[in-house]
């Protein structure tokens, strides 16, 4: 069962839609039934339809609720490539699936690695040591978190350089253009890259203008 609004949420279907709700208050039901309503009444290719989450749990969730009110067996599907299923997923999921197909138009080979924490902070500390900088003045966990805020705020390397006030800043930048250097020449990305590296991909024309006939509904 629907309350008026969430009914109201499920029946609006062009155009762009927030809904503000609070813990429990329905939301995945409301984003499940909406995406019934789009194939089972509207008549939407289930292919044109993205639905993004968080977390996993959500996305599983999601999946498993989806199936069930399209009478299909969710068990056996796969979240990306199934014809009567939307592509459901987290935020993060997507991105790597798109960089999968799309990375190249970046320079970047598809089979790329997804560095951890841990490597991250191992090439960081291994570039300090190779610089004799000194690795309990400046620590390799501190510049990794420096490093990811930058990216985080889409500031490049050589902008983060530009932008140094201080001495830490100065190290920063000076380990953050290795950093990247070594990232790409292993083909690897770190965690925040997931996100900038799809920026960059759909700046492309010709990527942007696939994924917009593609994925017409993103929820």
């Amino acid at each position: 069962m629907l309350n008026s609004e969430q009914k109201k949420a499920v029946e609006y279907i062009n155009g762009p839609l927030l809904i503000l709700a609070w813990a429990w208050a329905g939301k995945t039901h409301t984003l499940t039934e909406r995406v019934s309503f789009m194939i089972k009444e509207k008549g939407i290719d289930p292919t044109n339809i993205v639905c993004v989450t968080f977390t996993n749990k959500a996305a599983s969730e999601m999946k498993e609720r989806i199936s069930k009110t399209l009478w299909i067996n969710f068990e056996n599907n796969s979240l990306y490539r199934n014809r009567w299923l939307p592509f459901i997923a987290t935020f993060h999921s997507m991105w790597v699936f798109l960089l999968r197909q799309f990375i190249n138009k970046i320079w970047y080979d598809k089979n790329f690695v997804i560095y951890d924490e841990d490597d991250k902070n191992k090439i960081i500390k291994d570039l300090l040591e190779e610089k004799n900088i000194d690795i309990k003045e400046f620590n390799a966990r501190k510049i990794a978190w420096a490093i990811s805020s930058a990216k985080n705020s889409l500031i490049s390397p050589e902008s983060y350089l530009y932008s140094a006030i201080n001495n830490f800043q100065s190290v920063v930048s000076d380990i953050y253009i290795d950093y990247e250097k070594q990232l790409k020449s292993f083909n690897a990305l770190d965690f925040d890259d997931i996100l900038l590296k799809t920026l960059e991909i759909i700046k492309n024309k010709e990527v942007l203008e696939i994924l917009q006939e593609r994925y017409k509904y993103f929820l």
